[in-house]
């Protein structure tokens, strides 16, 4: 048997251990979170920063 992303092994495959957040508990934080995280996306210096990077990889990838 074996767990997420490991190709051989012997735990159950399903749900890995790593809890990110309790909906029921952590609803608010998750909120500002995720609000954060769309005014960070939004700063079009930042995005572009970031997808210029990503596209790199994403290349170095597909070549080799």
């Amino acid at each position: 048997l074996r767990g997420p992303g490991e190709m051989a092994g012997t735990r159950q495959s399903g749900i890995p251990e790593f809890r990110v957040a309790n909906l029921m508990t952590d609803g608010e934080l998750l909120s500002l979170a995720q609000q954060e995280a769309q005014r960070w996306a939004d700063r079009s210096e930042e995005r572009g920063r970031l997808i210029e990077a990503l596209s790199g990889k994403a290349r170095l990838v597909t070549v080799g």
